[in-house]
C-alpha cells in the first residue's frame, strides 16, 4: 500500500510575495481581478507500507527546521483531498489585511525535472528506516472579487503566466479539492497530464 502525506507551509502573517503578486494581477486581469491570493511551499512524502511512520515523520519535520520556520511559518499536514489546506486564512487581501473565506482555485507549480529534494529525501529515509520519495512544489490559492476564480487561473492566462515561469515550471490548475498525492513524475501532475494541464 502506498502512503502519501502532504505538507503545506505558508507565512503566518502577510506573505510579501503573495501581496505583490496580488496587486500585479489586479492590473493584469482588468475587469476580472482577484480578491485574495495565498502561497505555500508544497512537500509530498510517499512510502510503501502502512501509516505507522506517520507520527515519526511529523515529529522529525517539526524538529528538523528544514521545512518550516516555527517563528514565521504555519505548517499544515494533509492525507486526503478533504483535509483543509489553511491557505485561505493566510491569503493577502486586495483591500488590505490577511485572511479570506469562500471559494477559490489553486495553481500548482513545480520546477521541471527538479521536483525532488535529494538531501531531504535521504534524511527522511534514515529517520523513517524505509525508502521515502519526497517531491516539492508550490501552491497558489486565488479567490475572485466576483465570478470564477478558476477562470482567472486558466492555462495561458495572465495569472498563470505571472505565477509560473512557462520556460522552467510546470503549472496545473486545480478547481475544487486539492488532491493527495498531487505531484507526479516529470510532468508535475498526479494525473500524468502535460504541464499546464488541470484537474477538476
Amino acid at each position: 500500500m502506498s502512503v502519501c502525506r502532504q505538507l503545506l507551509v505558508r507565512h503566518r502573517g502577510l506573505d510579501p510575495t503573495a501581496w505583490t503578486a496580488l496587486h500585479a494581477l489586479a492590473r493584469l486581469c482588468g475587469d476580472d481581478p482577484p480578491a485574495a491570493l495565498a502561497r505555500a511551499a508544497l512537500w509530498e512524502f510517499t512510502w510503501e507500507g502502512d501509516a505507522d511512520a506517520d507520527a515519526r515523520l511529523r515529529s522529525w519535520v517539526a524538529g528538523a527546521n528544514w521545512f518550516a520556520n516555527p517563528n514565521r511559518d504555519r505548517a499544515t499536514w494533509r492525507q486526503a483531498a478533504g483535509d483543509a489546506t489553511d491557505l485561505e486564512a493566510g491569503a493577502a487581501l486586495a483591500g488590505g489585511g490577511v485572511g479570506c473565506s469562500g471559494p477559490g482555485a489553486y495553481l500548482v507549480t513545480a520546477w521541471r525535472g527538479a521536483d525532488d529534494a535529494p538531501e531531504h529525501e535521504s534524511a527522511a529515509c534514515r529517520v523513517l528506516g524505509r525508502p521515502v520519495r519526497l517531491r516539492r512544489g508550490q501552491v497558489w490559492w486565488l479567490a475572485a472579487a466576483a465570478g470564477d476564480a478558476g477562470r482567472i487561473l486558466a492555462p495561458g492566462g495572465a495569472a498563470a503566466r505571472l505565477l509560473a515561469n512557462p520556460h522552467s515550471e510546470s503549472a496545473r490548475r486545480v478547481v475544487g479539492a486539492l488532491p493527495v498525492p498531487l505531484l507526479g513524475d516529470e510532468t508535475g501532475g498526479a494525473d500524468g497530464g502535460a504541464p499546464g494541464g488541470e484537474r477538476r
